[in-house]
């Protein structure tokens, strides 16, 4: 069907048609506009600018990242951008010097654009964490979503 539809579209005059085979469940996934979305969600919450570093890197790279961000963590993530891991301040030891990939918690729980916002929220009240990490469906890290961020932004939308 989605063939014939891109197709279709075309002869209609459409310039810019594609036939996305992986579906509406992918394209949302990947936090791309959804006409006639009525529930807030993840993406539009989260923040893009992540702290990041690579696995090699020294952790005090990483330390300096959260400082400029304003965070306690920073995402160890490889050359294409895929989440390896987490680094957070408060669990960093001496050794400064030391590799991110040696130091960092590695795979850790990560949420999708397109999760409902207030589910997350609820999720993160009933397990008593203040950020999630949050990756495209191919591992690649998009942002990072604050609880307090979540919640104000549900409050506004319901005054």
């Amino acid at each position: 069907m989605s063939p014939r539809a891109a197709w279709r579209l075309e002869s209609l005059g459409f310039e810019q048609v594609w036939d996305y085979a992986e579906g509406k469940a992918e394209w949302s996934a990947f936090g791309l506009p959804m006409a006639g979305r009525q529930v807030a969600v993840v993406a539009d919450a989260m923040r893009p600018d992540v702290p990041v570093c690579g696995p090699l890197e020294p952790v005090r790279m990483a330390l300096e990242r959260m400082t400029e961000a304003g965070l306690t963590q920073a995402a160890v993530v490889n050359e294409e951008g895929i989440l390896l891991g987490r680094l957070r301040r408060a669990k960093v030891d001496e050794d400064l010097d030391a590799p991110a990939g040696r130091v960092m918690e590695p795979g850790p729980g990560t949420y999708r654009p397109d999760v409902p916002l207030e589910e997350l929220v609820e999720r993160m009240k009933e397990r008593g964490f203040e950020s999630a990490l949050i990756t495209h469906p191919d591992g690649r890290l998009v942002g990072i979503l604050s609880r307090q961020d979540a919640e104000k932004l549900l409050l506004d939308r319901k005054s």
